[in-house]
């Protein structure tokens, strides 16, 4: 994008910036379940990995990431294993290695693999989650091959009980090229051996995917679709259980701008439009009594900088895409875990994609996956249906009570582009929303980023860099995945029913969730504070997200996370004042002290507006090794109270060998307290 997000951190909540609301909106919601709306599957959000890269994601990181999707619902997601790669997988059981590239573009999906028996121990992980087994389909196929490779990942998928499908081949129309019939006589071969293979019978037969067709396929190449592979016979024996297609948002060379962005991405006509495009696909399956699945998508096909392709913006676009594609029927999102080295994925599992794409880290649009969760909430089913808003950046959808018809949530969107790294002001809209005259209030809850579209995540931007959901965040670096409340606790704020309509104000850039009375989605409590405790310096710095400013002996067990301008809050203590908001009295705040190392001033000079004279060198807030993954929180605190700080990332100051020498180092020996 024109402008790459600023690691400083900040010193007021970009919430504090906003010019006044545009002209209120309406949101015509009906007050109960009306007869078009879909019923949601309960397993609707879930992920999908490139079939090489399985064992990338084999650690507790990812698994954490996906138990606590896995928290918000009432049936397992879906975790789809599957992509080019995973057609022309070869077997050596000899082989020591989980995989071995043997041709074509290696770390890619566009390559040939060796599987070794290692390589199937990736399907053990995600107990919590239920998987889309691809069965490779080369052409010509290879059934012994095949079999084999669907065996050893059935057996440790718990004899299949975690199997939700057996994909039938990938972008199958690019494998058979001379038409839906081609392909449906190869699938059928390979649909009777594995039935076989299994012994499977009866309803535990009808267990296959169809399809998986390219985005590409669905906006213009020509070639053949979930239509014509229907027609052609696919399900002609009633094994079939879904056709499944796949979403590009943006495809080709752009200039990976804001207006780019604006227009073809964050835009909810524009995701609207493009859905006409799959409105065939979608009634032929459900004409037959199939549900219909998109198993692979993202914002950005491929091409554009990371910044752009994976950050907050993506979360907007993931949310409103989700969100569209329930109220239109479809069964199943697979949302993109991809490869390490991609750069439009909800997290990176390790380091192995190298600088184009860090890891291991959340990425910004992870956190769009728990709102969609907990829009469709738990329980009873649901059916949603899309209120119209006849504007391209506003979107908005109300979740029923199947059962009841009752009202259980509402789901604005407000897509107006805000990039908080351009210095423009955020703008904000109020949407007027017929809750009825019973409700009094209703809660609102945000998935919001202070940096807007430019925001990454803690993990790849630091502590201004954040998103969450609903006060809540996702980390490598702080949770080890299993999420975190920046304050302890849910943020939500409540807003009052006038003649039976809320006047809900949604900042450019950000997403929200009303509640009415006694509709509340079920959010988990926040974790124990003491999730990775630290035991040495750089490990707090980890954990806080921040370099230390002043280098205390070991035993202390105290890092300074950032300089405050005043050790006061509307004339009371600061201190007690952060230390009862966060239940952690190893927080304290205290002048320079002159005997210590401090470090330079190596922000200064990004810091904007600020006026680096009155806060370095003044008050420094410290926190315990153990609590210094409340930094964050520490600092959202302070932008809360308007009470300017600076601290200092690991990115501006990269850790050297000569750190710890006050001489040569980035410390310097302060010779005069601060006041």
């Amino acid at each position: 994008m024109k402008a790459a997000a600023t690691l400083i951190c900040g010193v007021a909540a970009t919430h504090a910036s906003v010019i006044a609301p545009q002209d209120a909106h309406p949101v015509p919601v009906p007050p109960s379940k009306p007869g078009d709306a879909f019923v949601v599957p309960k397993d609707f959000v879930g992920f999908g990995i490139e079939s090489a890269f399985l064992n990338n994601f084999d650690n507790d990181f990812s698994d954490n990431l996906v138990s606590a999707l896995a928290a918000r619902m009432s049936e397992p997601p879906v975790m789809r294993i599957g992509g080019t790669s995973g057609d022309y997988f070869l077997i050596d059981p000899s082989q020591k290695q989980d995989k071995k590239c043997v041709k074509g573009k290696c770390d890619s999906h566009a390559a040939t693999y060796m599987l070794g028996p290692s390589f199937f121990d990736g399907y053990k992980r995600f107990k919590d989650a239920k998987f889309i087994l691809q069965a490779p389909l080369c052409n010509p196929i290879n059934i012994t091959n095949t079999l084999d490779f669907v065996t050893r990942a059935w057996k440790n998928l718990d004899n299949g009980k975690r199997v939700k499908a057996i994909a039938l081949g990938n972008e199958v129309e690019f494998i058979y090229k001379s038409g839906p019939k081609a392909y449906v006589d190869a699938a059928l071969k390979l649909q009777d051996a594995i039935v076989k293979k299994l012994g499977l019978s009866g309803d535990a037969a009808n267990i296959f995917e169809a399809g998986n067709t390219a985005s590409g396929t669905i906006t213009g190449n020509k070639l053949y679709k979930v239509p014509g592979i229907l027609n052609a016979g696919i399900n002609k024996n009633g094994r079939i259980s879904a056709a499944a297609e796949h979403w590009y948002q943006i495809s080709g060379v752009k200039p990976w701008t804001d207006h780019t962005m604006q227009t073809l991405m964050i835009n909810h006509t524009a995701i609207a439009q493009r859905f006409n495009l799959y409105t065939p696909s979608i009634k032929a399956s459900q004409d037959k009594k199939l549900e219909y699945a998109i198993t692979e998508d993202a914002a950005v096909l491929g091409g554009a900088e990371i910044q752009f392709s994976d950050g907050f913006g993506y979360a907007l676009w993931a949310a409103d895409f989700n969100l569209a594609a329930m109220a239109r029927g479809v069964a199943r999102v697979a949302n993109l875990a991809g490869r390490p080295n991609a750069k439009r994925v909800f997290w990176t599992p390790d380091d192995s994609g190298g600088k184009p794409s860090p890891g291991p880290q959340v990425r910004a649009p992870f956190p769009a996956a728990m709102f969609i969760a907990d829009f469709i909430g738990k329980g009873n089913p649901s059916a949603v249906k899309e209120i119209k808003t006849k504007t391209d950046l506003l979107s908005a959808y109300a979740m029923y009570d199947d059962k009841s018809g009752k009202l259980q949530r509402v789901a604005l969107m407000n897509m107006r582009l805000y990039n908080g790294t351009t210095g423009t002001k955020r703008g904000r809209t109020t949407f007027q929303v017929n809750v009825g005259k019973a409700a009094k209030q209703v809660k609102v809850r945000h998935l919001r980023a202070d940096q807007g579209v430019a925001a990454m995540g803690f993990d790849f931007g630091g502590p201004t860099s954040n998103v969450s959901w609903a006060g809540e965040q996702w980390s490598h670096g702080l949770d080890m995945g299993k999420g975190h409340f920046r304050n302890g606790k849910v943020e939500e704020n409540t807003v009052q029913v006038k003649n039976g309509v809320a006047s809900v104000v949604v900042p450019d850039s950000e997403a929200v969730m009303l509640m009415p009375p006694g509709a509340g989605a079920s959010l988990p409590q926040p974790p124990l504070p003491d999730l990775m405790p630290a035991t040495t310096l750089k490990q707090a710095e980890v954990n806080a997200g921040v370099r230390t400013q002043m280098l205390r002996p070991d035993a202390e067990h105290k890092i300074e996370i950032c300089w405050v301008a005043s050790r006061l809050y509307k004339g009371g203590d600061l201190v007690g004042k952060l230390q009862d908001k966060l239940l952690c009295p190893s927080l304290d705040i205290f002048p320079a002290d002159g005997r210590r190392p401090v470090m330079k001033p190596i922000a200064s000079a990004n810091t904007g507006s600020l006026d680096t004279n009155q806060i370095w060198g003044h008050s420094l807030i410290s926190l315990s090794f153990r609590d210094a993954y409340l930094a964050s929180s520490v600092f959202s605190l302070l932008r809360t109270l308007r009470i300017q700080f600076i601290c200092v990332t690991p990115q501006q100051a990269p850790y050297r060998a000569t750190d710890l020498d006050p001489k040569e180092g980035i410390y310097v020996e302060k010779t005069k307290a601060g006041p």
